[in-house]
């Protein structure tokens, strides 16, 4: 039974322990939120959360006034810093712009910790009453509320070192995926001589078909000579049409060839020019499209 007894308060001490930390912990997270963490989910999910552990707490100190022989001196006090965790409790459930001001500002974050380190103190002083220690206090008790207020201080240096962490891990990521967007669409040297083969092939494809066409209308041209001064018959005036309509069509696809090596060659020249100014560059300004 003994046994059962000191493990339930052990276990009762554990959760209350938790229920502080965990306050002083969202206390920590308000005084450094800034603006943008100081948004109504984030305000209301740290209400909620302070809310339960105060309930917590509350059990705790009604447990230890159970144990106390008589009202003891604290009950007021720790009545007053129960309300007052639990009054900024229900202002972050509210989560209205007075609230959020004052978290940006870190005001809240401040005197959630200090009423958290006043509850903490008093609380304790109540135990070492139940335990029948002298709550005078000695330069003993001075130094461990020295170094209770130094914990707090490392948890929240611990508590910003994380966040900032944080922080840098999601810009780390940021740059990378701006870094990998940059590099996998930025214009490289293969890609500008691939183009200008392109355009040295296509230049080279259409003048051959310019070359075929100027042999072919030579051809009938002089074709079209031998009916010069010469009574045509019903036939040679028919092939005479015919001679004349092919050469037609054949200057009409070498003024076109002609043309489309032209707009190749002004492809072409751009793509030397850039090229060379590719190699001109630093990567770092290829990257930025400088």
């Amino acid at each position: 039974m003994n046994a059962e007894f000191i493990t339930g308060r052990n276990r009762s001490l554990r959760d209350t322990d938790d229920a502080l930390n965990e306050i002083k912990d969202n206390a920590i997270m308000l005084s450094i939120a800034g603006k943008y963490l100081c948004k109504s989910p984030f305000l209301k999910k740290a209400g909620f959360n302070i809310a339960q552990n105060v309930a917590v707490l509350e059990n705790h100190i009604e447990d230890l006034k159970k144990q106390f022989v008589g009202k003891p001196d604290e009950e007021t006090r720790l009545k007053d810093h129960l309300e007052g965790i639990a009054d900024i409790s229900d202002l972050l459930k509210k989560a209205d712009n007075g609230i959020k001001r004052k978290c940006i500002e870190g005001a809240l974050g401040r005197d959630l910790s200090e009423k958290v380190i006043s509850l903490a103190n008093a609380t304790n002083a109540l135990r070492e009453k139940i335990q029948g220690r002298s709550v005078s206090y000695t330069w003993i008790d001075s130094l461990l509320r020295i170094a209770s207020r130094l914990k707090f201080i490392m948890r929240a240096i611990a508590a910003l070192y994380k966040f900032c962490l944080k922080i840098l891990g999601l810009f780390i990521i940021i740059c990378l995926m701006a870094f990998s967007y940059l590099f996998f669409t930025m214009e490289k040297e293969k890609d500008v001589l691939t183009k200008i083969a392109a355009s040295k092939a296509h230049i080279r494809s259409s003048q051959d078909l310019s070359l075929r066409i100027s042999e072919d209308l030579t051809k009938i041209r002089k074709r079209i000579d031998l009916f010069r001064g010469k009574d045509l018959t019903r036939r040679d005036q028919m092939e005479l049409v015919y001679l004349n309509l092919k050469a037609y069509n054949l200057v009409e696809d070498q003024e076109k060839k002609e043309a489309a090596i032209n707009i190749q060659e002004e492809i072409l020249g751009e793509n030397e020019k850039k090229l060379e100014e590719m190699r001109q560059k630093s990567f770092l300004e290829k990257l930025l499209r400088r």
